[in-house]
């Protein structure tokens, strides 16, 4: 019977709906579980966007309950009018959470970009977006966002990062 809830050993109560850590409440039932690709965009936050190669073009991800991993190469070939921040679509939307607990940060690497940073790039996942915004900081702690004029028209790019989903 698919309804009927099994513990085991005490740890966890799986049922139908899910399984319950510790003890058989709403706040422990972990009833959300995904794994896939998704096909990453790279667009800017003024306008413009661009092109990945469509060999390159596909982001891993696992989502398990609200916590999401991203994991991939993405190949950029060209550009079309791009303005603004660089930015890259999640495959779901960021939590908002209190006090800034919804920020992610996380290091990313770059082949090919053209640019000559002094100092640490990341990516930054904020309250609420649907997107990932990069930035720079230089050695001495000035944080820039990464923008078309800071990258050539075409480049590799590495993430691997955790995020809260909404």
């Amino acid at each position: 019977d698919m309804a009927s809830t099994l513990t085991v050993d005490g740890i966890a109560d799986f049922s139908a709906a899910g399984a319950y850590f510790g003890t058989a409440d709403a706040a422990n039932l972990l009833d959300d579980y995904e794994e896939g690709e998704y096909t990453a965009t790279m667009v800017c936050a003024t306008s413009g966007s661009y092109t990945l190669n469509g060999s390159y073009d596909t982001l891993s991800y696992t989502k398990v309950g609200r916590l999401v991993k991203v994991q991939g190469l993405i190949a950029i070939a060209s550009e079309s009018s791009p303005s603004g921040a660089l930015r890259l679509n999640l495959p779901t939307t960021a939590a908002a959470l209190t006090e800034l607990a919804d920020r992610t940060q996380s290091s990313c690497i770059w082949e090919g970009q053209g640019a000559t940073w002094a100092g640490q790039t990341y990516m930054l996942v904020n309250a609420g977006n649907a997107y990932a915004t990069f930035y720079y900081q230089s050695d001495a702690g000035a944080e820039t966002a990464i923008d078309e004029g800071e990258v050539d028209t075409a480049f590799n790019l590495y993430v691997n990062f955790w995020y809260t989903s909404a």
